[in-house]
């Protein structure tokens, strides 16, 4: 009778947070690090024929976690990006009013007919058809809002220079004063002052 191979058991908890550790180090630490530690985890194969290779299974699920960190950044942003847009597009769509529970009601139709939009696609097009449905019955668009200075803009804006301070000397208006001396200049701030010189 031949002997069974050996299969490890792998310890799931520790498995989940080798893979944990790989992810932060490949999101967070510098290029080479991150380099040095996933080629400690990722080798070519099993070296016995059908053990368990427990580096490449860690980098398989370091790297499944790490796209999934990622594709969930993105799409925060996404919708970050296109909720912004929307608002600006559609001021009457302020969140809580009822033109804005309608857009949002339409954006699940619109995901299921267009599924490879971008989250601000789908939402520029809930707008849209609610603001067209919203005319349709009779409704008034909203003016596009035109930001209006405050008035503390409008004070500056009339605010006046200050007069030059008396008490500064006065650039010379011609070279003159370019071959002027200590001495000349002391007695001519001396005449200024209505002293003696």
């Amino acid at each position: 009778m031949r002997a069974q191979p050996v299969v490890p058991q792998v310890d799931e908890a520790a498995f989940e947070q080798e893979a944990t550790d790989l992810v932060r180090s490949l999101v967070s630490e510098p290029e080479a690090m991150a380099a040095k530690k996933m080629g400690e985890h990722v080798e070519e194969g099993p070296a016995s024929g059908n053990a368990p290779d427990r580096h490449h299974a860690v980098g398989q699920q370091a790297a499944s976690i790490a796209r999934k960190e990622i594709a969930a950044e993105d799409t925060h942003k996404a919708l970050t990006t296109g909720l912004s847009k929307f608002q600006a597009t559609y001021p009457e769509m302020t969140e809580g009013s009822e033109l804005y529970l309608i857009a949002d009601r339409k954006t699940n139709a619109i995901v299921e007919e267009h599924p490879d939009w971008s989250p601000e696609q789908v939402m520029m097009e809930a707008g849209k058809q609610t603001r067209d449905w919203f005319v349709s019955i009779g409704g008034k668009p909203a003016p596009k809002l035109v930001q209006q200075p405050n008035n503390r803009q409008q004070l500056k804006q009339t605010l006046k220079p200050m007069p030059q301070s008396r008490s500064a000397r006065p650039a010379p208006a011609n070279d003159e004063n370019a071959d002027q001396t200590p001495q000349d200049a002391m007695a001519e701030i001396r005449k200024s002052r209505g002293q003696a010189y």
